[in-house]
């Protein structure tokens, strides 16, 4: 399976966006750094883990964004730690490091996507379609309409942001902002583009826990469900280049 294909639109933009930075006034390279950051949520390795991230815990709206931000936060701390050494060696992330960090990328996505499925076949997400069981009172039956409590932790996201940061296309970003012309540009661009993808990281987050909460998504679930748990497993495996 590959996946490189869902990057090509990605690195089609990247390309030309790196032939503008070599030559770009600071005002431009920044305004260049507000986009990429802004988009950089929609990267293929972070729409399949936020997706099992999401969606395994249940999260309402204001929980996934807390889960979001802190991903951006992992994220945006790597990309400040690496990025202003290899800004002034005018360096890139070493390519060993760079996969290494892409499997184990991989890795947690399958890891995270089979865990959905483990717990949909227990049938521990029935609650969250909406079905109505019985009380054992008085009123017969309950039909559950708030989420289940997110069973993912703060400490999970940052550790899977701290891993897109070293890998995939974090890496890509520095390779880009190494580019501009002058170390004080790179600089005022990596400043403008970390906050700008934690921002990304915890609106998509949000809004994709949103989506999850409504009626027409909560009935779904019994399909949604097992749908992003495979497509996690498959996507992670191949990232990984394990198939």
């Amino acid at each position: 399976m590959n996946v490189e294909m869902l990057y090509r639109p990605f690195e089609y933009v990247d390309a030309g966006l790196t032939e503008l930075l070599t030559r770009a006034p600071l005002i431009f390279a920044i305004v260049i750094a507000l986009f990429l950051g802004l988009r950089h949520a929609s990267d293929p390795d972070h729409l399949a883990a936020v997706g099992v991230l999401i969606i395994g815990g249940g999260s309402d709206p204001r929980g996934g964004m807390r889960l979001g931000a802190w991903w951006g936060c992992g994220h945006g701390a790597v990309l400040l730690v690496l990025g202003i050494p290899l800004i002034v060696l005018r360096s890139s992330v070493p390519s060993v490091v760079e996969q290494a960090a892409e499997r184990t990328i991989g890795a947690i996505i399958v890891l995270l996507a089979a865990r959905v499925l483990f717990k949909w076949l227990r049938g521990d997400y029935r609650h969250l379609s909406g079905e109505c069981h019985s009380t054992g009172g008085v009123g017969g039956q309950h039909c559950a309409t708030a989420p289940a409590q997110n069973v993912r932790t703060a400490r999970q996201s940052f550790v899977i942001g701290v891993l897109h940061g070293l890998g995939g296309t974090g890496a890509v970003v520095l390779l880009l902002l190494t580019s501009l012309p002058t170390i004080g540009a790179a600089m005022a661009a990596l400043a403008v583009f970390v906050p700008a993808s934690v921002l990304s990281m915890t609106m998509l987050s949000g809004g994709y826990s949103w989506v999850l909460t409504r009626p027409l998504a909560r009935r779904l679930y019994p399909v949604v469900l097992p749908m992003t748990g495979w497509a996690g497993v498959m996507f992670g495996l191949a990232y990984a280049r394990l198939i």
